[in-house]
């Protein structure tokens, strides 16, 4: 990847049960301060509110809160930034 790129991919070996979705990045990444409460609610970089900061820090809480709803689950990393999410699938 280049700087400022993100990819997107579907791990299959996972089963049609459960498939997982990554996005990642090549950026900073999360600190180690910030890493367990990323999904938290206003979760941001800076306590402060700036306009050269981005965002609410209210998107990942929402995953979160979705995907946990649907009986899925969702988790980060940080090597640039790594987001996943699983979610079962369900037949009817």
């Amino acid at each position: 990847m280049h700087a400022g790129e993100w990819l997107y991919q579907r791990d299959r070996s996972c089963g049609r049960e459960n498939p997982v979705v990554s996005v990642r990045d090549n950026g900073q990444g999360i600190s180690d301060t910030l890493l367990p409460y990323v999904f938290d609610l206003f979760a941001r970089r800076s306590r402060t509110i700036s306009c050269s900061v981005d965002g609410l820090g209210i998107g990942l809480a929402v995953v979160k809160a979705v995907a946990e709803s649907h009986g899925g689950t969702v988790w980060a990393l940080s090597a640039g930034s790594e987001f996943t999410l699983r979610l079962p699938v369900v037949v009817e």
